[in-house]
């Protein structure tokens, strides 16, 4: 983990993006999620068209792999990393899209043997996201589950109720989209005792960490709070990360590591990101503390 950590950062260091905004001079966005179906999905049959020097009574078919194209409208607040001193939950990071690019993708086209997740288990499952920021990430899977809940400060709540609207307005179908309001930091000052009181959520099948490892003073709170919401035998939580900040990334994983009862994968580059992208994803069980790898 370490080593691809240190090479993934000095591969990338000529690229850095700083902290990943799409596009931070406008307030509403429309993403386009231009999905191909990866390496080894079963093409698509399709008529082929007549020639006019070939021509047949009966079209024959020819195998070609489709795209799909979504677009999604985000509105983002593109004065918050100024009026919040470095609030970056407002703005559409590029991972949260190139994340959901990847999803859809493997929902879209089967590829059962290269998935992230199977799309029936997928669909009765309870998700929430932590740092859900624009909510991209829900507006783009809520469809493929069962309820998706969406969480962050409260500064972000409003902008996450605007863009859950601005893409569901005047549509026949309910969205399974909620919104709840979660500090990591309140949540780590609170005694164990009577944290069940002040944070209450339902148990979680999954739980999205997604452009949340940038400052390694919010680690040990962010820890916590994946800790405290995972449900032992069934939460499963990915976590997303990009090798921009070495420091983030080795507290978090060094915590991560070293809370009790945690298995802990990270996933290969031919079911998840290329870099300088990280995937890894942890399960709570009833004992023991154990690590994975590839």
């Amino acid at each position: 983990i370490y080593s691809d950590l240190q090479s993934g950062v000095s591969s990338y260091s000529t690229e850095f993006r700083g902290l990943g905004q799409q596009d931070s001079r406008h307030d509403v966005l429309t993403v386009q999620l231009d999905l191909c179906p990866p390496t080894g999905a079963p093409p698509i049959s399709l008529p082929r068209t007549k020639s006019s020097r070939h021509s047949s009574k009966r079209a024959s078919k020819v195998s070609k792999p489709i795209g799909k194209s979504i677009e999604i409208s985000i509105a983002q607040d593109v004065t918050a990393l100024r009026s919040r001193g470095g609030d970056t939950g407002a703005l559409i990071p590029v991972y949260s899209i190139d994340f959901a690019r990847l999803v859809l993708e493997q929902l879209h086209f089967a590829v059962p043997t290269a998935s992230l997740f199977d799309k029936t288990a997928l669909e009765n499952m309870e998700i929430l996201e932590l740092g859900a920021g624009t909510g991209l990430l829900s507006i783009a899977l809520s469809t493929w589950v069962k309820n998706y809940t969406v969480t962050d400060i409260r500064e972000i709540l409003p902008l996450l109720e605007k863009n859950i609207l601005l893409n569901y307005a005047g549509s026949t179908d309910t969205t399974n989209i909620s919104i709840a309001e979660l500090d990591w930091l309140s949540l780590h000052a609170t005694p164990t005792k009577q944290r069940s009181r002040v944070f209450q959520f339902p148990a979680v099948d999954l739980v999205f960490v997604v452009d949340c490892i940038y400052h390694p003073s919010l680690m040990p709170a962010l820890v916590d709070t994946i800790d405290y919401l995972s449900t032992p035998g069934r939460t499963t939580v990915t976590v997303v990360v990009e090798l921009r900040d070495e420091e983030a990334v080795r507290v978090f994983l060094e915590l991560w590591l070293g809370t009790p009862n945690w298995e802990i994968w990270r996933i290969g580059r031919s079911h998840g990101l290329p870099r300088p992208y990280v995937i890894w994803v942890g399960r709570k069980v009833d004992g023991g503390n154990k690590q994975g790898s590839d």
